[in-house]
């Protein structure tokens, strides 16, 4: 196992403060928090260095942030916008080309059902003779 070398660190009290805090909620030491949140930060640089934006990681955290934020609510919007949609497609009624469409068929099925009924029935008007 490698021996990790001594390394005096200055910081102030108030980050002490928040550094053994966190170390206490973790069960760690504070040399073990400072180290963890040290790795950490090299972790999310890497990520953050993937992706198109510049600056420092807090401003590049921030972007991304402000981007989320954003999405959420256009995504919020387009659901709104979905509803919207349903509703007024619900209530918009057939186009009226639609409507004589249907009204052409129906007249056919009309006309067929009748001349089938027509052929049915014996020609019977005097002086008249059914043509075949």
């Amino acid at each position: 196992m490698s021996r990790i070398a001594p390394y005096p660190l200055r910081m102030t009290p108030e980050m002490r403060e928040r550094l053994e805090k966190q170390a206490n909620e973790n069960h760690r030491s504070l040399q073990q928090e400072i180290i963890y949140q040290l790795d950490t930060m090299y972790h999310i640089d890497a990520v953050l260095d993937s992706a198109s934006l510049k600056g420092d990681s807090y401003s590049r955290v921030m972007t991304l942030l402000k981007e989320y934020k954003l999405a959420s609510q256009l995504a919020g919007e387009v659901e709104r916008l979905k509803h919207q949609l349903s509703l007024l497609s619900g209530s918009v009624t057939t186009p009226e080309s639609d409507k004589f469409i249907e009204i052409e068929t129906q007249a056919n099925i009309i006309k067929e059902s009748v001349d089938k009924i027509l052929k049915q029935i014996p020609f019977r008007i005097s002086g008249i003779s059914k043509k075949k």
